[in-house]
């Protein structure tokens, strides 16, 4: 069974801020609208590693360095980015189930019978036990080379979905939405970590589905400004999917040292403005005002000392949030 009390979990970095890695030789393509990637990388003579038609238009792949100056140069070329280093992001576990209302709600109809939620949720991650009884997995892909049925190897994913969707059956524990279907988008390796091209791999993936899967869920990110993952993002979110994503627990301004989004510094996905960005509470009670003991992580109802926060709201932020 799933382990501990399930809550609203809020992603953690377990050994500080992560630093910015390029992968050598590896590069994202954005190509204009209209253009065919097949053609682009042939023409060039480049194998693609991942190809994205639905959310954004391009491919991934290596790029010989004597090769790139010229596709930089080709017309039917947007703009390219390196291929970046991603971590999955370690969990923290509160009294958020009780704390968000989900015991009272009537649309989760917490009351230990097993009455499965009607929405469809993706999580982007490590994968998920496919096998596990406390979850409804109803669809996996792989766009790793470490496994090709989305099954979960690290645990990670598994965690992530046990929180959004674990089953109302009086056994384990239950989730923020039981028995959501769920769907296992495996973008990160067994060790818990993978590149950036398959994380777009993986909401291209959602938003070629976006007629079933209503929300999906990225406990991930890494350090530097990507346009290409925005994008993809804003396009799936127009297709009518909703992305919650992890801040981060590195005691780090999403926007970087600068506070300003697009900049070197900045922590992705957290740092855009078109998703759902969620912190981490110290709260020991799970009953808002304040009135619980202290936590190790700090005062009862307060931003937990560990969690990425904000500051600053970017121009065109769709959430009202003040930040921090």
């Amino acid at each position: 069974m799933l382990s501990g009390c399930f809550a609203f979990a809020f992603a953690t970095l377990s050994a500080g801020s992560p630093k910015p890695s390029a992968i050598p030789g590896e590069y994202i393509i954005v190509l204009k609208d209209g253009v065919n990637a097949a053609s682009v990388a042939q023409a060039h003579g480049l194998a693609r590693r991942h190809t994205f038609a639905h959310a954004l238009n391009g491919f991934a792949g290596h790029i010989p360095e004597a090769r790139l100056n010229a596709l930089k140069n080709d017309a039917r070329v947007a703009f390219i980015e390196p291929d970046l280093e991603v971590f999955a992001l370690a969990q923290t576990i509160s009294t958020g189930v009780k704390r968000i209302g989900t015991l009272t709600a009537s649309a989760a109809k917490i009351d230990g019978s097993d009455e499965r939620v009607n929405v469809d949720v993706a999580i982007l991650d490590t994968g998920i036990d496919l096998t596990h009884p406390d979850l409804f997995v109803y669809r996996a892909v792989s766009f790793t080379t470490n496994d090709t049925t989305g099954d979960d190897f690290h645990g990670h994913g598994t965690h992530v979905a046990g929180i959004v969707g674990a089953l109302d059956n009086r056994t384990g524990v239950v989730g923020v939405a039981p028995g959501v279907r769920l769907w296992a988008v495996k973008v990160l390796t067994d060790a818990g970590s993978g590149n950036l091209s398959s994380v777009l791999q993986g909401v291209d993936y959602v938003t070629a589905n976006a007629g079933e899967i209503e929300v999906a869920n990225l406990s991930l990110g890494g350090l530097g400004y990507v346009e290409s993952l925005r994008i993809a993002i804003r396009n799936s979110i127009a297709k009518g999917v909703v992305f919650v994503v992890a801040a981060g627990n590195s005691s780090y301004e999403v926007y970087g040292a600068d506070r300003t989004l697009a900049t070197s510094d900045d922590f992705f996905p957290a740092c855009y403005p078109e998703v759902l960005t969620v912190s981490a509470l110290a709260d020991s009670d799970g009953q808002a005002g304040g009135t619980g003991p202290a936590t190790n992580r700090g005062a009862d109802d307060t931003l937990a000392t560990f969690s990425n926060y904000s500051n600053n709201v970017v121009p065109d932020n769709p959430v009202d949030s003040p930040g921090a």
